[in-house]
């Protein structure tokens, strides 16, 4: 599952799913801090921001593999390394 990278807080998968969809990122709910889906994360569920392949695959992905959504706590391009 998904973790804070400021306290270590284990986010649920509607607080993912949140993050999912916001532009910019979501406040954790442990320590106030803002969250980001990181750039590798973005790339592995979507060819593009927004695109109807993110819309299709992001609910899959978020509820069959929690483990591969990662944040971040910096807002990330999709390309950024």
């Amino acid at each position: 599952m998904a973790v804070c990278t400021y306290c270590q807080h284990q986010w649920s998968r509607k607080e993912i799913w949140l993050a999912g969809w916001s532009k910019n990122g979501r406040v954790c709910v442990n320590c106030g801090e803002r969250q980001y889906i990181s750039s590798p994360t973005q790339r592995f569920l979507t060819a593009g921001y927004i695109s109807w392949l993110f819309v299709l695959i992001l609910p899959f992905a978020i509820y069959f593999y929690p483990n591969k959504i990662h944040l971040s706590n910096k807002n990330e391009g999709l390309f950024d390394y």
